[in-house]
């Protein structure tokens, strides 16, 4: 239990807290003294236990409290948004086995409609490991948000840049941390994370050898993979271990702090802001340079490799130009001019049309007698759309008015 003061209108009031196994089960307040408060505590603590009734409020944070070692800042960041926003709407000491699919189901429209439908499935989302962790520890039975279907969205597609901009970003770049920072991204297609972490000990020069951690893995569990230096990555990272000033942990390391930079930074966060306007080119995220990396191989195993996918479907994402059936072009070109011309004299058609009629000889030779003489209708129009000639019937038709 817990007793704490807050002021209203009226004066001093006491609040009353009760806690069992971290959750919050009961309170009250209003009491004009702590004296009364804690009269009403001991009735508490004395009279017979009954079953809590667990509100919205209490399950949201004893989640959190639990997700708070297990998942990424950002990660738990997100999830405060949704949750403070369904307490928001439907109450927060609204009782959590109260809250059935209709309400969920309000709250999701409700975001769909004032916010947007791929924030609302992101929000369905959240809700439904609410509600599995619920389950699991025995707070709630069945997860109503998973009965939720989801909204179609229109997927978007990642901007790749061009070479000629990134050209540009890197002529902008000021000497210094901002083009070291941009030619290790270059030179290693790493995530912006990754090189702000790039740690000392993780550099091998003489073997010209990187590794990088990456926490995008189950569970934020951290991974290594190793990359070989090119000539431009080792020479600068030669020359910056030459200007090392002391015992310092990181490659780039935040003077203020003297840790590494974090993803708040102002440094870091307006890195890319800042070098696409002082360019005159359009804005992208460090993100892109990884994707435009990662379309300049044609091997998508090596690729998966070299950008730490754990899953081949996340590397063929990355893989843009390979999407692209570029034969199909070619197809389109000629069928076009055999259209347009009356008839397509390249090679690789006057092959295709050889083995066409060599392959009807073959089965006409098949055909017995009785075929032969037994035509179809079918066959007669097939002959007069191929041929120009009239059908049998058309024949008589005219020479028999």
């Amino acid at each position: 239990m817990a007793i704490s003061k807050y002021q209203t209108k009226s004066g001093s009031r006491w609040l009353v807290e009760i806690y069992k196994d971290g959750v919050r089960t009961g309170s009250k307040a209003g009491f004009t003294t702590r004296r009364a408060a804690l009269s009403w505590e001991e009735e508490q603590r004395r009279s017979k236990p009954q079953q809590s009734v667990l509100v919205l409020r209490d399950v949201c944070t004893a989640h959190l409290l639990y997700c708070e070692n297990r998942l990424k800042p950002n990660t738990i960041s997100y999830k405060k948004t949704a949750y403070r926003r369904f307490i928001d709407y439907c109450g927060g000491d609204s009782a959590f086995n109260e809250i059935d699919r209709a309400v969920i189901d309000g709250f999701v429209e409700t975001v769909a409609t004032m916010i947007s439908k791929k924030t609302a499935n992101k929000y369905k989302t959240e809700l439904s490991s609410l509600w599995t962790w619920a389950c699991k520890e025995g707070h709630a039975n069945g997860n109503p948000p998973q009965q939720i279907d989801a909204y179609a969205v229109k997927k978007a597609v990642k901007y790749v840049p061009p070479a000629g901009d990134i050209k540009k970003l890197l002529a902008a770049a000021k000497e210094g941390f901002e083009h070291d920072f941009i030619t290790c991204l270059l030179q290693t297609a790493a995530r912006i994370s990754e090189i702000r972490n790039f740690a000392w000990e993780d550099i091998d020069l003489e073997r010209r050898i990187i590794t990088l951690w990456t926490s995008k893995r189950r569970g934020g569990n951290m991974e290594a993979r190793k990359i070989a230096m090119s000539d431009t990555l080792f020479d600068l990272l030669s020359r910056l271990e030459k200007q090392r000033n002391g015992p310092e942990k990181y490659v780039f390391c935040d003077p203020s702090t003297g840790t590494a930079y974090t993803r708040t930074a102002n440094r870091i966060k307006y890195l890319m802001r800042d070098l696409c306007k002082r360019a005159g080119i359009p804005h992208f995220g460090a993100h892109s340079l990884r994707h435009f990396l990662a379309t300049g191989f044609h091997d998508p195993y090596k690729a998966q490799k070299v950008l730490g996918h754990q899953n081949l479907r996340t590397t063929e994402i990355y893989l843009h130009d390979l999407d692209v059936d570029r034969g199909a072009a070619e197809i389109f070109e000629n069928i076009t001019n055999e259209i347009t011309n009356g008839k397509n004299n390249s090679p690789e058609s006057e092959l295709l049309e050889e083995k066409f009629e060599k392959n009807i000889v073959v089965r006409r030779g098949k055909k017995s007698l009785k075929n032969r003489a037994d035509k179809s209708s079918t066959n007669e129009i097939t002959n007069e759309i191929t041929n120009c000639k009239s059908s049998t019937n058309e024949k008589g038709a005219t020479e028999n008015p």
